[in-house]
């Protein structure tokens, strides 16, 4: 895909739910350390499905909160409809998920990813289509949906990456994947650990949330993953912590999907 660094302004849509809030919370910040001014939108429902996305949008239904950054404060629409934020904008980025619950099966995508896509890139033949591809839940989590994994954090991981591989990277439609999941598995193997959810599943306000988005900077910008840090990580997140961080989000970027391990592990 084309990467922002010549310092035009960057406008992004994030089509998602949850997963896609955490994963953008610190993504307008970042940029803009950067010297790259920008416009982040997140349309966001809770738990939110490919096949969701696709009902809403056929009723016109307005199910969404829709966040937007544009001026280093995020503001809040509630009910707005995937039409209206899809037109809000000349955006030059939109990224589509699954649901956490679903996002390790095949079915769903073959599915509604090629409708979701299509309809996306019909709304806005200029931007370009990428793939959030999210996490794998904390190995204790108690999310309700864990056990249809087995309540196997690296089997999930696998289940994702698996579908990423096979049915988004397929889609001729989808320019490019941020491997979210990938930085997440990579940072659990290292004096991180398994402690990067709130809850089991949602990202940690803080850690997990500034690794998320600083995967979605280099990812959208080619800048790595240190030079974007160095400026823009969050006081609590320093030394040993932050480069364990860094490095699991460059490790993502150069290989999304292969597990990058720091403890040495094989």
């Amino acid at each position: 895909m084309e990467r922002y660094n010549n310092g035009k302004p960057l406008r992004i849509l994030a089509v998602g739910n949850s997963f896609s809030q955490d994963s953008v919370e610190y993504l307008p910040g970042i940029l803009r350390t950067a010297g790259i001014g920008c416009t982040v939108g997140d349309l966001y429902n809770p738990g939110c499905t490919m096949e969701r996305h696709l009902t809403s949008a056929a009723a016109g239904a307005g199910i969404y909160s829709y966040f937007k950054d544009s001026d280093g404060e995020w503001t809040e629409r509630p009910g707005t409809g995937l039409a209206f934020a899809l037109a809000d904008e000349d955006w030059d980025v939109i990224t589509i998920q699954e649901a956490s619950r679903r996002s390790g099966f095949a079915e769903f995508y073959r599915r509604d990813l090629a409708t979701l896509s299509e309809l996306v890139s019909s709304a806005v033949p200029s931007a370009k289509i990428g793939w959030n591809m999210t996490w794998a839940y904390q190995s204790d989590s108690p999310n309700s949906h864990f056990p249809d994994y087995g309540r196997d954090q690296d089997r999930m991981y696998s289940m994702i990456r698996d579908c990423v591989k096979e049915f988004v990277t397929a889609d001729p439609r989808i320019s490019f994947v941020i491997p979210v999941g990938t930085a997440v598995q990579n940072a659990r193997t290292s004096l991180i650990g398994d402690t990067l959810t709130r809850d089991g599943s949602h990202l940690s306000l803080i850690l997990g949330r500034y690794l998320a988005s600083l995967t979605w900077a280099s990812a959208l910008t080619g800048i790595d993953a240190a030079a974007l840090s160095a400026r823009s990580a969050p006081p609590e997140i320093a030394g040993d912590t932050l480069d364990a961080a860094v490095r699991a989000v460059s490790d993502a970027i150069a290989s999304p999907f292969t597990v990058t391990r720091q403890d040495g592990a094989r």
